[in-house]
């Protein structure tokens, strides 16, 4: 949820006597505090009652009454892992040890598979037999007929030399939500509440929804929220009622919690865009922006919009348009509304806007007339691409792209596949085209991602006669070879882009094929290229060429990697590294240092070296934990140190 909070809209309250006081309501799983029982809600008073623990025996029988899933054999399977399961309690006091099952995936590297294994809990113990080298991930818990989640959910485990595994969970408690009113802190009734998705960008308004989202509806304060299926770490909740417009608040469902938001009074919103023009393939958007912004169309204002043509505007024939848009319970104060053309993220335009008052308990009703506006007409543009057989190209097309105009129907980028044209001259490679949907304005006409491209300006009557020509292409031959002993390297990939500096953006990866003994080959077009050497074995080298048409040779010369592997531990448990940000540097220098390893083995971090020497290793732990001391290693040529960094909580 957006920082920004704009003010009449949504309030967040913080009662010092009931809840922690933070900006954003936080829940009293993170900090408890002691509190009169009477003085709690039903339900918040059941939460503080000690938990009750259900006999082991009575756990035992409810296991084996369930249907097991069948235990995959993993074929290098080598050690029997020997794990236990401990619930802990708010405080982490361990509870009796208890029964249940749990999904456990195990990552097999080697074999470049994963399974999913249900298994059971018998008093907190569990076994499987796996390879050695196998890594762990914790998926789903239930323990003592509860839904649980382990503590540090998400961390991977390497198998421990001694082959034993010790997991923690806690239950997992309900979100209890009390809802009042902003102005009497009176609780309200008859609440919805609706879980969030990618549609809630602008924090405002959750939008269209269907059933799905539905997680409450009907209920009085306060609420209290079934345990999910999908424990998110923090989810947005939205919450409206009679009377209200909607607020949002954001919960952590995996630890539960009580939880506070106050809503302002509010009313409706009814837009009706009227003078359509008719028979046009038109992309017409509403949006709702909130007042009082430097600038209301920025997307920090905006409430709500929405496409005219639902969801399948770029259809063909396009859908009929939607008239009239709806918005319900959104909090009283001022608003403009306005109709948009062109496409969303590229060079929209407002053809009509109105400023509004929305009241509280009234529906606004506001008319937007855009028979004012004139969409362009849709003509062709045509002409013919030369593209030599030397290429010798199964698929290519042209990328035709609007630049600097909004985009009556909302796409700026279109794509005419070869199939859609025309072979004129098989032999010199010429081919017809023909692009009907082109609205006049300035074009750009690009070949694939080889950075062939012409820009041309088509009038209100189409444009004829255009030609781009691909040039012939140079094939380019790459020889990796050891920098010390000159022999062909072969375990390594090599890819190819176009020179950077002529795209807009970071380029497409093309892979070379390798042809063995070190040497690889491709076919590209003319001018400066990159050729990158990867390798999990052998140091990243870059080469740039100036290719011409015709044979092209490059040689790299790399050298065998070296670095540091880090992983780190709390106790027995493997964490996932990159969660403690590690960096890497010289031992006599406190720059440059390598701050972006690549994931290794499950949950450690690579760092590849410029040479071998001395370097230091620090972390910068998440919260909860404390920093350990930067530890020194000696990196060796052409080998990798394996660093095991432990851990302690704060």
């Amino acid at each position: 949820m957006r920082a920004l909070v704009f003010v009449g809209l949504l309030v967040v309250i913080v009662l010092s006597a009931r809840f922690a006081c933070s900006r954003n309501a936080v829940s009293r799983s993170a900090a408890p505090e002691a509190r009169d029982a009477d003085s709690l809600p039903d339900v918040a008073r059941r939460l503080s009652e000690p938990l009750v623990v259900r006999d082991a025996s009575e756990a035992r029988e409810v296991v084996r009454a369930e249907e097991a899933a069948p235990v995959p054999t993993f074929a290098r399977a080598s050690v029997t892992l020997d794990g236990t399961w401990t619930v802990v309690d708010r405080d982490d006091v361990a509870l009796a040890p208890q029964d249940g099952r749990f999904t456990l995936r195990c990552y097999d590297d080697v074999a470049e598979e994963s399974h999913d294994v249900e298994l059971a809990v018998v008093a907190g113990r569990w076994s499987l037999d796996v390879p050695r080298d196998a890594v762990l991930e914790v998926l789903a818990v239930k323990l003592g007929g509860r839904r649980a989640q382990q503590v540090g959910n998400g961390a991977r485990v390497a198998v421990p030399a001694d082959a034993r595994v010790d997991f923690t969970a806690r239950w997992v408690e309900p979100v209890v939500l009390t809802v009042i009113d902003a102005n009497t802190s009176v609780s309200l009734s008859d609440l919805t509440v609706i879980g969030g998705t990618l549609d809630d960008v602008h924090g405002f308004h959750p939008g269209d929804f269907g059933p799905e989202r539905v997680i409450v509806d009907g209920a009085s304060s306060p609420v209290v929220l079934p345990i999910a299926d999908e424990l998110l770490e923090n989810e947005t909740l939205w919450v409206r009622a009679p009377g209200h417009g909607w607020g949002s608040i954001v919960v952590p469902r995996a630890l539960g919690g009580e939880f506070l938001l106050a809503l302002r009074p509010g009313g409706a919103l009814a837009v009706e865009v009227v003078g359509i023009p008719p028979a046009v393939a038109l992309t017409l958007r509403v949006r709702v922006c909130v007042r009082g912004g430097a600038d209301v169309q920025d997307e920090e204002n905006v409430l709500f919009e929405t496409s005219l043509t639902g969801d399948a505007p770029f259809a063909t024939p396009p859908p009929p348009m939607r008239p009239h848009v709806a918005l319900d319970s959104i909090a009283a104060g001022s608003y403009q509304v306005a109709v948009e053309v062109g496409s969303r993220y590229r060079d929209p335009r407002a053809i009509v806007a109105r400023e509004v008052e929305v009241r509280a308990g009234a529906t606004t009703e506001v008319v937007l007339d855009v028979s004012a506006y004139r969409p362009p007409a849709f003509v062709a543009i045509s002409g013919t691409l030369t593209l030599s057989p030397a290429w010798k190209l199964n698929s290519f097309g042209l990328y035709f792209e609007l630049v600097g105009e909004p985009a009556i129907d909302g796409l700026v980028q279109r794509y005419l596949d070869r199939t859609a044209m025309r072979v004129v001259d098989a032999e010199l490679g010429v081919h017809a085209f023909r692009f009907e949907r082109a609205q006049p304005g300035r074009w750009e006409l690009r070949f694939s991602s080889f950075g062939t491209s012409l820009a041309v300006d088509v009038p209100p009557s189409g444009l004829d006669g255009v030609h781009l020509e691909v040039p012939d292409p140079a094939v380019v031959t790459v020889r990796v070879v050891d920098v010390q002993t000159d022999a062909p390297v072969s375990d390594v990939e090599v890819v190819w882009m176009p020179d950077r500096s002529a795209l807009e953006s970071g380029g497409v990866l093309n892979g070379a094929g390798d042809r063995g003994g070190g040497v690889f080959g491709f076919t590209a077009p003319r001018g400066r290229l990159e050729v990158w050497c990867l390798s999990e074995r052998w140091e990243f080298r870059r080469a740039q060429v100036e290719a011409v048409a015709g044979p092209n040779e490059v040689r790299i010369e790399t050298r065998r990697a070296c670095g540091v592997v880090v992983r780190v531990r709390d106790g027995a448990t493997t964490l996932r590294t990159a969660d403690f940000a590690p960096k890497v540097r010289l031992a006599q220098s406190a720059s440059s240092a390598l701050e972006f390893g690549e994931e290794f083995a499950g949950s450690a971090l690579r760092f590849t070296v410029a040479e071998p020497g001395r370097y230091v290793v620090e972390l910068a732990p998440p919260t909860g934990y404390r920093a350990p001391p930067a530890t020194e290693v000696v990196v060796s040529a052409h080998a990798f140190v394996e660093l095991l960094l432990d851990v302690d909580r704060e």
